[in-house]
């Protein structure tokens, strides 16, 4: 899927049971940047990367 970085941004951390806010100030999402997650809507999603940031914890 294709979208706008803050829309991606935004339902990321507000979906994603492993994302950290923080991510919002340390390291916004560019326009061209990418994010993985992997789940589905009934056990939930969990982010794999964010713009090549892979540690979450």
């Amino acid at each position: 899927m294709f979208s706008q970085g803050v829309a991606i941004m935004i339902w990321t951390l507000m979906n994603a049971r492993n994302s950290r806010d923080s991510l919002l100030t340390t390291h916004p999402l560019p326009n061209i940047g990418r994010v993985v997650i992997t789940g589905n809507p009934v056990t939930g999603w969990r982010l794999v990367e964010w713009d090549g940031i892979r540690n979450f914890t």
